[in-house]
């Protein structure tokens, strides 16, 4: 795995009233995690980004999952 690389292990897709879009993966580092949540955050069709907390429990080689919704 490169430095500083996301990886996503899984894509689920939601077609309901308020689409809504599941990620989930991994990263290098908590920082590179967080600079890759603010960029999802600035997607212009991107409505709300949603991360529990225990994403950023480890300091490395962390597991995340993020519900996304779609404007």
């Amino acid at each position: 795995e490169a430095r500083g690389e996301i990886t996503l292990q899984k894509i689920n897709y939601s077609a309901t009233a308020s689409a809504k879009v599941i990620l989930a993966g991994q990263a290098p580092t908590r920082s590179e995690f967080l600079k890759y949540l603010e960029t999802l955050r600035q997607v212009s069709f991107i409505a709300q980004v949603d991360s529990p907390v225990k994403n950023l429990i480890q300091e490395k080689n962390l597991s995340f999952a993020l519900e996304l919704t779609l404007k």
